[in-house]
Protein backbone atom coordinates (compact mmCIF):
# COMPACT_ATOMS: atom_id res chain seq x y z
CA UNK A 1 0.00 0.00 0.00
CA UNK A 2 1.08 3.55 -1.07
CA UNK A 3 2.17 6.19 1.71
CA UNK A 4 -0.12 8.67 0.70
CA UNK A 5 0.46 10.87 4.81
CA UNK A 6 2.44 10.78 7.89
CA UNK A 7 2.99 7.74 9.89
CA UNK A 8 0.38 7.66 12.18
CA UNK A 9 1.14 7.69 16.51
CA UNK A 10 0.59 4.96 18.10
CA UNK A 11 -0.81 4.16 21.97
CA UNK A 12 2.78 3.20 22.44
CA UNK A 13 4.26 6.15 20.72
CA UNK A 14 2.39 8.73 23.01
CA UNK A 15 3.18 6.28 26.71
CA UNK A 16 6.64 6.93 25.78
CA UNK A 17 6.05 11.00 25.42
CA UNK A 18 4.35 11.29 28.30
CA UNK A 19 6.89 9.22 30.04
CA UNK A 20 9.55 11.85 28.69
CA UNK A 21 7.77 15.00 29.96
CA UNK A 22 8.05 13.19 33.26
CA UNK A 23 4.39 12.05 33.87
CA UNK A 24 4.46 9.22 36.62
CA UNK A 25 2.82 6.60 37.87
CA UNK A 26 0.03 7.61 40.54
CA UNK A 27 -0.39 10.69 39.77
CA UNK A 28 -3.44 12.87 39.44
CA UNK A 29 -2.74 15.02 36.15
CA UNK A 30 -5.53 17.15 34.42
CA UNK A 31 -4.90 17.65 30.74
CA UNK A 32 -6.06 20.41 28.33
CA UNK A 33 -5.28 18.93 24.54
CA UNK A 34 -5.56 20.65 21.17
CA UNK A 35 -5.94 17.12 19.58
CA UNK A 36 -5.31 18.73 15.56
CA UNK A 37 -1.72 19.30 17.09
CA UNK A 38 -0.97 15.61 18.18
CA UNK A 39 -0.82 14.29 15.12
CA UNK A 40 -2.70 11.30 13.30
CA UNK A 41 -3.45 9.09 16.23
CA UNK A 42 -4.33 5.21 15.36
CA UNK A 43 -7.61 5.33 17.53
CA UNK A 44 -7.94 9.01 18.12
CA UNK A 45 -8.44 11.16 21.07
CA UNK A 46 -8.89 7.25 22.92
CA UNK A 47 -5.65 6.32 21.96
CA UNK A 48 -3.86 9.37 23.94
CA UNK A 49 -6.24 8.69 26.95
CA UNK A 50 -5.42 5.17 26.85
CA UNK A 51 -1.63 6.06 26.68
CA UNK A 52 -2.13 8.64 30.02
CA UNK A 53 -3.92 5.67 31.82
CA UNK A 54 -0.87 2.88 31.38
CA UNK A 55 1.18 5.81 32.37
CA UNK A 56 -0.44 6.55 35.19
CA UNK A 57 -1.50 3.51 36.54
CA UNK A 58 -3.82 1.69 38.90
CA UNK A 59 -3.24 4.64 41.51
CA UNK A 60 -3.62 7.51 39.12
CA UNK A 61 -5.87 10.11 37.80
CA UNK A 62 -7.13 12.15 34.62
CA UNK A 63 -9.09 14.77 34.94
CA UNK A 64 -10.69 17.01 31.61
CA UNK A 65 -12.66 20.29 32.31
CA UNK A 66 -15.34 19.78 30.71
CA UNK A 67 -18.31 22.60 31.18
CA UNK A 68 -21.82 22.30 29.76
CA UNK A 69 -22.60 22.68 25.62
CA UNK A 70 -24.85 25.32 26.31
CA UNK A 71 -25.11 28.58 25.01
CA UNK A 72 -28.27 29.90 27.08
CA UNK A 73 -26.53 32.47 28.51
CA UNK A 74 -27.02 34.86 25.32
CA UNK A 75 -30.71 34.35 26.02
CA UNK A 76 -31.07 36.09 29.65
CA UNK A 77 -31.77 39.58 30.86
CA UNK A 78 -29.64 41.92 32.83
CA UNK A 79 -30.87 40.25 36.17
CA UNK A 80 -29.54 36.65 34.51
CA UNK A 81 -32.89 35.61 33.87
CA UNK A 82 -33.67 33.40 30.58
CA UNK A 83 -35.95 35.43 29.04
CA UNK A 84 -39.74 33.50 28.56
CA UNK A 85 -40.06 32.67 25.26
CA UNK A 86 -37.03 30.55 24.98
CA UNK A 87 -37.41 28.38 28.87
CA UNK A 88 -38.71 25.98 27.15
CA UNK A 89 -36.12 25.20 24.44
CA UNK A 90 -32.95 25.11 26.77
CA UNK A 91 -32.14 21.79 27.57
CA UNK A 92 -31.56 21.06 31.35
CA UNK A 93 -28.16 20.18 32.78
CA UNK A 94 -27.76 16.48 33.38
CA UNK A 95 -24.77 15.18 34.87
CA UNK A 96 -25.02 11.84 32.57
CA UNK A 97 -26.20 13.24 29.57
CA UNK A 98 -25.13 16.89 28.93
CA UNK A 99 -22.11 17.14 26.42
CA UNK A 100 -18.95 18.89 27.09
CA UNK A 101 -17.96 22.53 25.97
CA UNK A 102 -17.28 21.90 21.96
CA UNK A 103 -15.11 25.18 23.00
CA UNK A 104 -13.01 22.73 25.01
CA UNK A 105 -11.59 20.65 22.25
CA UNK A 106 -13.13 16.77 21.55
CA UNK A 107 -10.82 15.52 24.61
CA UNK A 108 -13.02 16.36 27.40
CA UNK A 109 -16.20 14.62 25.68
CA UNK A 110 -14.13 11.50 25.08
CA UNK A 111 -13.09 11.23 28.82
CA UNK A 112 -16.35 12.23 30.14
CA UNK A 113 -17.90 8.81 27.73
CA UNK A 114 -15.10 6.87 28.63
CA UNK A 115 -16.07 3.60 30.51
CA UNK A 116 -15.90 4.79 34.63
CA UNK A 117 -15.57 8.17 34.04
CA UNK A 118 -17.20 10.07 36.66
CA UNK A 119 -18.73 13.61 36.31
CA UNK A 120 -18.79 17.15 38.56
CA UNK A 121 -22.59 18.47 39.04
CA UNK A 122 -21.62 22.01 38.78
CA UNK A 123 -22.52 22.60 35.04
CA UNK A 124 -20.49 25.68 34.23
CA UNK A 125 -17.31 24.01 36.46
CA UNK A 126 -17.99 20.43 35.66
CA UNK A 127 -14.97 17.84 35.13
CA UNK A 128 -14.85 14.98 34.45
CA UNK A 129 -12.32 12.11 35.76
CA UNK A 130 -11.06 8.85 35.71
CA UNK A 131 -9.47 6.33 37.70
CA UNK A 132 -8.46 6.05 41.65
CA UNK A 133 -9.18 9.33 42.59
CA UNK A 134 -12.28 9.94 40.30
CA UNK A 135 -15.25 9.47 42.84
CA UNK A 136 -13.64 11.67 45.19
CA UNK A 137 -12.93 14.35 42.69
CA UNK A 138 -16.14 14.46 41.21
CA UNK A 139 -18.29 14.74 44.45
CA UNK A 140 -20.22 17.28 46.21
CA UNK A 141 -19.39 20.17 43.45
CA UNK A 142 -21.19 23.20 45.00
CA UNK A 143 -23.32 25.29 42.06
CA UNK A 144 -22.28 28.34 43.42
CA UNK A 145 -18.47 29.22 43.01
CA UNK A 146 -18.02 26.02 41.53
CA UNK A 147 -13.88 27.15 41.37
CA UNK A 148 -13.21 27.33 44.76
CA UNK A 149 -12.63 25.74 48.05
CA UNK A 150 -13.81 22.03 48.13
CA UNK A 151 -13.90 22.16 44.05
CA UNK A 152 -12.18 19.44 42.02
CA UNK A 153 -9.61 22.03 41.14
CA UNK A 154 -9.01 22.37 44.82
CA UNK A 155 -9.04 18.66 45.08
CA UNK A 156 -6.20 18.69 42.57
CA UNK A 157 -3.93 20.80 44.20
CA UNK A 158 -4.63 18.79 47.62
CA UNK A 159 -3.84 15.77 46.26
CA UNK A 160 -0.47 17.55 44.54
CA UNK A 161 -2.02 17.01 40.85
CA UNK A 162 -0.06 18.33 37.70
CA UNK A 163 -1.78 20.05 34.65
CA UNK A 164 -0.33 19.10 31.37
CA UNK A 165 -0.76 21.04 28.28
CA UNK A 166 -0.39 19.25 25.22
CA UNK A 167 -0.77 21.39 22.52
CA UNK A 168 -3.68 23.45 24.01
CA UNK A 169 -3.19 27.38 24.03
CA UNK A 170 -1.96 28.31 27.56
CA UNK A 171 -4.58 30.97 28.22
CA UNK A 172 -6.82 27.65 28.16
CA UNK A 173 -5.24 25.99 31.84
CA UNK A 174 -8.48 26.34 33.95
CA UNK A 175 -6.45 25.80 36.89
CA UNK A 176 -5.68 29.46 36.97
CA UNK A 177 -10.07 30.35 37.95
CA UNK A 178 -9.01 28.54 40.88
CA UNK A 179 -6.16 31.60 41.78
CA UNK A 180 -8.97 33.72 40.86
CA UNK A 181 -11.80 32.61 43.59
CA UNK A 182 -8.50 32.27 45.78
CA UNK A 183 -6.77 35.63 45.07
CA UNK A 184 -7.44 38.05 48.37
CA UNK A 185 -8.86 41.37 45.79
CA UNK A 186 -11.75 43.51 45.96
CA UNK A 187 -13.84 44.05 43.26
CA UNK A 188 -13.63 40.95 41.12
CA UNK A 189 -16.39 40.48 38.43
CA UNK A 190 -19.59 38.68 39.86
CA UNK A 191 -22.23 36.25 37.97
CA UNK A 192 -25.39 35.36 38.67
CA UNK A 193 -27.26 33.59 35.95
CA UNK A 194 -30.01 30.86 36.01
CA UNK A 195 -29.35 27.18 35.35
CA UNK A 196 -31.97 24.71 34.37
CA UNK A 197 -31.19 21.31 35.87
CA UNK A 198 -32.52 17.36 34.79
CA UNK A 199 -34.40 15.89 37.86
CA UNK A 200 -37.07 12.79 38.20
CA UNK A 201 -39.96 15.59 38.70
CA UNK A 202 -38.95 17.43 35.25
CA UNK A 203 -36.62 20.59 34.86
CA UNK A 204 -35.79 22.71 37.90
CA UNK A 205 -34.65 25.97 37.67
CA UNK A 206 -31.87 27.58 39.61
CA UNK A 207 -29.71 30.75 40.02
CA UNK A 208 -25.75 30.10 39.94
CA UNK A 209 -23.61 32.61 41.51
CA UNK A 210 -19.98 32.95 40.56
CA UNK A 211 -16.61 34.73 39.97
CA UNK A 212 -16.90 35.47 36.76
CA UNK A 213 -14.24 33.26 34.36
CA UNK A 214 -15.65 34.57 30.37
CA UNK A 215 -13.81 37.94 31.36
CA UNK A 216 -10.83 38.88 33.85
CA UNK A 217 -12.04 38.49 37.04
CA UNK A 218 -10.68 42.14 37.11
CA UNK A 219 -11.40 45.03 35.57
CA UNK A 220 -7.96 46.13 34.22
CA UNK A 221 -6.50 43.21 34.07
CA UNK A 222 -5.26 42.54 30.11
CA UNK A 223 -7.36 39.94 28.00
CA UNK A 224 -4.30 37.39 27.91
CA UNK A 225 -3.89 37.25 31.27
CA UNK A 226 -3.96 33.81 31.84
CA UNK A 227 -0.95 33.54 29.18
CA UNK A 228 0.74 36.25 31.05
CA UNK A 229 0.47 34.20 34.40
CA UNK A 230 1.56 30.76 32.79
CA UNK A 231 4.29 32.33 31.11
CA UNK A 232 5.83 34.43 34.04
CA UNK A 233 5.35 30.69 36.17
CA UNK A 234 7.65 29.26 33.20
CA UNK A 235 9.90 31.83 32.60
CA UNK A 236 10.85 31.20 36.27
CA UNK A 237 11.84 27.69 35.49
CA UNK A 238 9.52 25.68 36.37
CA UNK A 239 7.48 22.95 34.44
CA UNK A 240 8.91 20.40 31.60
CA UNK A 241 8.31 20.56 27.96
CA UNK A 242 8.17 18.01 25.15
CA UNK A 243 6.57 16.79 22.60
CA UNK A 244 3.64 14.42 22.82
CA UNK A 245 3.15 13.17 19.68
CA UNK A 246 3.96 16.58 17.36
CA UNK A 247 2.42 18.69 19.73
CA UNK A 248 4.66 21.07 22.23
CA UNK A 249 3.75 20.21 25.44
CA UNK A 250 3.76 21.80 28.99
CA UNK A 251 3.22 19.76 32.37
CA UNK A 252 3.37 21.88 35.74
CA UNK A 253 2.50 21.16 39.29
CA UNK A 254 -0.31 22.23 40.15
CA UNK A 255 0.29 23.74 43.98
CA UNK A 256 3.11 25.70 42.64
CA UNK A 257 1.17 27.08 39.76
CA UNK A 258 -2.03 28.26 41.79
CA UNK A 259 0.32 29.78 44.46
CA UNK A 260 2.24 31.79 42.07
CA UNK A 261 -1.05 32.38 40.24
CA UNK A 262 -2.39 33.85 43.53
CA UNK A 263 0.40 36.05 43.81
CA UNK A 264 0.41 37.60 40.76
CA UNK A 265 -3.58 38.55 40.87
CA UNK A 266 -3.04 40.30 44.33
CA UNK A 267 -0.29 41.91 43.72
CA UNK A 268 -1.59 43.14 40.08
CA UNK A 269 -4.98 44.21 41.67
CA UNK A 270 -2.78 46.47 44.31
CA UNK A 271 -0.58 48.07 41.24
CA UNK A 272 -3.99 48.47 39.10
CA UNK A 273 -5.91 49.74 42.47
CA UNK A 274 -3.16 52.42 43.72
CA UNK A 275 -3.20 53.58 39.54
CA UNK A 276 -6.61 54.56 40.16
CA UNK A 277 -6.30 56.29 43.50
CA UNK A 278 -3.02 58.52 42.59
CA UNK A 279 0.02 58.07 41.60
CA UNK A 280 2.91 57.17 42.10
CA UNK A 281 1.34 54.96 45.44
CA UNK A 282 -0.93 56.14 48.09
CA UNK A 283 0.16 57.53 51.61
CA UNK A 284 -0.83 55.11 54.50
CA UNK A 285 0.30 56.93 57.81
CA UNK A 286 4.13 57.68 57.28
CA UNK A 287 4.83 55.53 54.08
CA UNK A 288 3.94 55.33 50.30
CA UNK A 289 2.42 51.89 48.53
CA UNK A 290 2.56 50.45 45.45
CA UNK A 291 6.03 51.81 44.63
CA UNK A 292 8.58 49.09 43.28
CA UNK A 293 10.83 49.52 46.15
CA UNK A 294 7.69 47.94 48.09
CA UNK A 295 7.86 44.77 46.02
CA UNK A 296 9.89 41.76 47.49
CA UNK A 297 11.40 39.27 45.46
CA UNK A 298 8.42 36.67 45.59
CA UNK A 299 6.07 39.55 44.74
CA UNK A 300 8.68 40.77 41.89
CA UNK A 301 8.76 37.09 40.32
CA UNK A 302 5.05 36.33 40.29
CA UNK A 303 4.22 39.92 38.84
CA UNK A 304 6.48 39.14 35.54
CA UNK A 305 4.36 39.42 32.45
CA UNK A 306 6.38 39.73 29.62
CA UNK A 307 6.60 36.96 26.80
CA UNK A 308 9.33 34.48 26.52
CA UNK A 309 11.16 35.97 23.54
CA UNK A 310 10.09 39.29 23.31
CA UNK A 311 11.96 42.27 24.41
CA UNK A 312 10.49 45.78 24.31
CA UNK A 313 12.63 48.52 24.24
CA UNK A 314 10.24 50.11 27.03
CA UNK A 315 11.01 46.76 28.92
CA UNK A 316 14.72 47.43 28.31
CA UNK A 317 14.23 51.52 29.46
CA UNK A 318 12.61 50.26 32.57
CA UNK A 319 15.60 47.86 33.20
CA UNK A 320 18.02 50.47 32.73
CA UNK A 321 16.27 52.78 35.27
CA UNK A 322 15.12 50.50 37.46
CA UNK A 323 19.09 49.74 37.67
CA UNK A 324 20.67 53.21 37.24
CA UNK A 325 18.04 53.67 40.59
CA UNK A 326 19.65 50.90 42.50
CA UNK A 327 22.75 52.48 41.97
CA UNK A 328 21.59 55.92 43.38
CA UNK A 329 21.49 57.77 40.28
CA UNK A 330 18.20 58.02 39.31
CA UNK A 331 15.44 60.01 41.43
CA UNK A 332 12.43 58.16 39.72
CA UNK A 333 12.09 55.05 38.28
CA UNK A 334 8.87 56.66 36.01
CA UNK A 335 8.40 59.57 33.72
CA UNK A 336 5.17 61.43 33.54
CA UNK A 337 3.82 59.12 30.52
CA UNK A 338 4.63 56.41 32.76
CA UNK A 339 2.39 58.12 35.48
CA UNK A 340 -1.01 57.98 32.98
CA UNK A 341 0.00 54.72 32.50
CA UNK A 342 -2.11 51.75 34.99
CA UNK A 343 0.88 49.10 34.26
CA UNK A 344 3.37 51.53 34.49
CA UNK A 345 4.26 50.07 37.59
CA UNK A 346 4.17 46.26 36.59
CA UNK A 347 6.28 47.21 34.13
CA UNK A 348 9.07 48.81 36.44
CA UNK A 349 8.73 45.26 38.67
CA UNK A 350 9.16 43.78 35.69
CA UNK A 351 12.80 45.55 35.29
CA UNK A 352 13.08 45.15 38.92
CA UNK A 353 12.97 41.60 38.96
CA UNK A 354 15.69 41.35 35.73
CA UNK A 355 17.93 43.35 37.67
CA UNK A 356 17.78 40.65 40.73
CA UNK A 357 18.08 37.97 38.22
CA UNK A 358 20.39 39.02 36.04
CA UNK A 359 23.08 39.57 39.54
CA UNK A 360 22.33 36.46 40.57
CA UNK A 361 23.62 35.10 37.11
CA UNK A 362 26.82 37.00 37.11
CA UNK A 363 27.28 35.60 40.67
CA UNK A 364 26.45 32.53 40.05
CA UNK A 365 28.06 31.87 36.12
CA UNK A 366 31.81 32.73 35.96
CA UNK A 367 32.19 35.01 33.56
CA UNK A 368 35.14 36.91 31.31
CA UNK A 369 35.55 40.60 30.83
CA UNK A 370 36.03 41.35 27.22
CA UNK A 371 39.97 41.69 28.01
CA UNK A 372 40.46 37.90 29.65
CA UNK A 373 39.05 36.71 26.63
CA UNK A 374 41.50 38.54 24.09
CA UNK A 375 43.65 37.05 26.62
CA UNK A 376 42.43 33.40 26.05
CA UNK A 377 43.54 34.15 22.13
CA UNK A 378 39.82 34.13 20.80
CA UNK A 379 39.81 35.99 17.48
CA UNK A 380 36.26 36.06 17.31
CA UNK A 381 34.67 38.42 19.53
CA UNK A 382 31.45 38.96 19.09
CA UNK A 383 28.63 40.88 20.95
CA UNK A 384 26.13 40.03 18.64
CA UNK A 385 23.26 42.55 19.67
CA UNK A 386 22.68 45.22 17.33
CA UNK A 387 20.84 44.52 14.76
CA UNK A 388 22.11 45.06 11.15
CA UNK A 389 20.12 46.69 8.33
CA UNK A 390 17.23 45.22 10.76
CA UNK A 391 18.80 41.63 10.91
CA UNK A 392 20.47 40.19 13.87
CA UNK A 393 23.98 39.29 12.37
CA UNK A 394 25.17 35.82 13.06
CA UNK A 395 25.84 35.05 16.47
CA UNK A 396 28.92 32.82 17.36
CA UNK A 397 29.39 33.27 20.94
CA UNK A 398 27.38 33.93 24.24
CA UNK A 399 27.61 37.40 25.37
CA UNK A 400 25.44 39.45 27.70
CA UNK A 401 25.91 43.11 28.45
CA UNK A 402 26.33 44.25 32.23
CA UNK A 403 27.54 47.61 34.27
CA UNK A 404 28.17 48.94 30.85
CA UNK A 405 30.49 45.88 29.56
CA UNK A 406 29.94 43.00 27.57
CA UNK A 407 30.71 39.53 29.69
CA UNK A 408 30.87 36.04 28.53
CA UNK A 409 30.45 32.84 30.02
CA UNK A 410 33.68 30.85 30.26
CA UNK A 411 31.99 27.66 29.90
CA UNK A 412 31.86 27.81 26.40
CA UNK A 413 35.14 28.31 25.40
CA UNK A 414 37.86 25.24 24.09
CA UNK A 415 41.48 25.18 24.93
CA UNK A 416 42.47 27.09 22.31
CA UNK A 417 40.56 30.22 23.80
CA UNK A 418 37.71 29.68 20.81
CA UNK A 419 34.01 29.53 21.21
CA UNK A 420 33.27 25.76 21.09
CA UNK A 421 31.97 25.02 17.67
CA UNK A 422 28.85 24.00 19.38
CA UNK A 423 27.86 27.16 20.56
CA UNK A 424 28.37 28.23 17.07
CA UNK A 425 25.65 25.50 15.57
CA UNK A 426 23.33 26.16 18.71
CA UNK A 427 23.62 29.95 18.37
CA UNK A 428 22.37 29.62 14.91
CA UNK A 429 19.26 27.65 15.86
CA UNK A 430 18.26 29.76 18.87
CA UNK A 431 15.55 32.09 17.60
CA UNK A 432 16.14 35.23 16.29
CA UNK A 433 13.81 36.72 18.77
CA UNK A 434 15.81 35.64 21.89
CA UNK A 435 17.81 38.20 23.74
CA UNK A 436 21.14 37.88 24.92
CA UNK A 437 20.57 37.21 28.60
CA UNK A 438 18.15 34.80 27.53
CA UNK A 439 19.72 32.84 25.38
CA UNK A 440 22.62 33.29 28.35
CA UNK A 441 19.65 31.73 30.49
CA UNK A 442 18.73 28.65 28.45
CA UNK A 443 22.42 27.59 28.32
CA UNK A 444 22.50 27.27 32.50
CA UNK A 445 18.69 26.33 32.87
CA UNK A 446 16.96 22.55 32.86
CA UNK A 447 16.33 21.38 30.15
CA UNK A 448 13.45 18.84 29.31
CA UNK A 449 14.54 17.40 26.42
CA UNK A 450 18.01 17.28 27.34
CA UNK A 451 16.28 14.95 30.38
CA UNK A 452 16.71 17.66 33.12
CA UNK A 453 20.39 19.17 32.67
CA UNK A 454 20.98 22.50 31.72
CA UNK A 455 22.79 22.40 28.39
CA UNK A 456 26.00 23.83 29.50
CA UNK A 457 26.25 20.55 31.38
CA UNK A 458 26.13 18.57 27.83
CA UNK A 459 28.60 20.48 25.64
CA UNK A 460 30.24 16.99 24.97
CA UNK A 461 27.18 16.05 23.15
CA UNK A 462 26.73 18.52 20.08
CA UNK A 463 23.75 16.85 18.50
CA UNK A 464 21.51 16.85 21.93
CA UNK A 465 22.06 19.96 22.23
CA UNK A 466 21.46 20.92 18.67
CA UNK A 467 18.05 19.12 18.99
CA UNK A 468 16.98 20.48 22.08
CA UNK A 469 17.95 24.25 20.48
CA UNK A 470 15.23 23.60 17.71
CA UNK A 471 12.70 22.83 20.28
CA UNK A 472 12.81 26.40 20.81
CA UNK A 473 10.90 27.27 17.37
CA UNK A 474 8.01 24.96 18.64
CA UNK A 475 5.14 27.06 19.26
CA UNK A 476 3.56 26.24 22.86
CA UNK A 477 1.04 28.86 23.40
CA UNK A 478 -1.07 28.96 20.25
Amino acid sequence: MTDTGPPSITRADLRDDLARIGLRSGDTVMVHAAMGRVGQLLNGPDALIGAILDVLGPEGTLMAYTDWDSFHTDLMDEEGRVLPEWREHVPPFDTAASRAQQMNGILPEFVRTTPGARRSANPGASVAALGWLADWITSDHLQDYGYGPGTPLAKLVEAGGRVLMIGAPWDTMTLVHHADHLADIPNKRVLRYEVPFAGEHGTKWRFIEEFDTSEPVLDGLPEDYIERIVTAFVGEGNGRHGAIGRAPSLLVEAGPMCAFAVCWLERAATILNDARDGWPGRQRGDRTVGRTEDLDAETLAAIRVVEPGRRSHEAERQLKLVSDASSGSADSLMSTDDARDAMAEVRAAIAADNVAIRARFMREVEMLTTAEVEALGSATLDPGHAPENGRRPQRTMISVPYDGQERYPSFQFGADGEPLPVIRDVLAILPDTMTPWQIAFWFVSSNSWLGGPAPRDHLDDAAAIIAAAGHENDEIGG
